[in-house]
């Protein structure tokens, strides 16, 4: 019996993901603007040191919306199956979100 919600699932040919660029990232950052959402994604090597920036990603307000609702979906979903992700409550502070 297979478990289907640890399935990964290829929704693209091989010959597409070799053209793929795939990156880590530890470090975004977000503008908006009245017709597009900009994110700028890096990788921080310290914490006094500025992030290289290694892709700019811009959509609608409307995919930006639901590109974030789908992001929380999958987040729930991954804390119901391997636990909660905890976050320092000064970070949350810092960004405003707590």
């Amino acid at each position: 019996m297979t478990d289907d919600k640890n399935k990964i699932v290829s929704i693209l040919p091989s010959e597409i993901k070799k053209q793929i660029p795939d990156y880590y990232i530890n470090n975004v950052t977000m503008v908006t603007a009245l017709y597009e959402f900009m994110m700028t994604f890096g990788i921080m090597s310290g914490p006094d040191i500025q992030p290289e920036h290694l892709l700019i990603m811009r959509m609608s307000p409307q995919h930006a919306k639901v590109f974030s609702k789908l992001l929380v979906k999958n987040v729930e979903e991954y804390e119901k199956r391997i636990g909660e992700i905890k976050l320092p409550d000064d970070l949350m502070k810092q960004l405003g979100i707590k």
